[in-house]
């Protein structure tokens, strides 16, 4: 098994499915479906390709009430799931270097033992988890999206 360095990535995704972005919360659902009770699940793809979308679609068919936002700024947000657990959402975009990571506590959110959907996995190199889960958005057209899953 080749494993690419960015996320554990197999040589072969485990799943590929075609969506209209009309479609999202059917095939988020489907991912729910798969998705690991806790750790780390790595969203990556182009700016623009719909990794925050993607996100708040799971968030939303998990059954998040709240506002989802995207943590560009943020970082990290904190979400409530109806059976009081936590779920977190991290962007890593902004992220200059891994310093600042250790710096605001991210390795605690790794090891709290929730769900943790994390974009631009790649700035946090050393903290990489070879078993995380990994969807990977690719751009077909403006209105379709391929995502492609590797499970650990």
């Amino acid at each position: 098994m080749a494993i690419n360095m960015s996320a554990g990535k197999k040589a072969h995704p485990d799943h590929i499915i075609e969506y209209r972005l009309k479609d999202i919360d059917q095939y988020a659902r489907v991912v729910i479906d798969i998705l690991p009770r806790s750790g780390e699940v790595y969203v990556e793809g182009v700016m623009g390709a719909g990794k925050t979308t993607f996100i708040k679609a799971l968030l939303r068919n998990l059954g998040v009430k709240d506002a989802i936002s995207s943590p560009t700024f943020s970082l990290i947000n904190t979400y409530e799931l109806p059976n009081k657990k936590v779920v977190y959402h991290a962007d890593l975009y902004r992220v200059r270097d891994e310093a600042e990571l250790y710096d605001i506590g991210f390795e605690e959110y790794i090891e709290s033992g929730s769900l943790l959907f994390i974009e631009w996995s790649e700035r946090m190199t050393s903290l990489l988890n070879q078993k995380a889960m990994l969807l990977e958005i690719d751009i077909i057209s403006e209105d379709m999206r391929k995502l492609k899953i590797y499970q650990s």
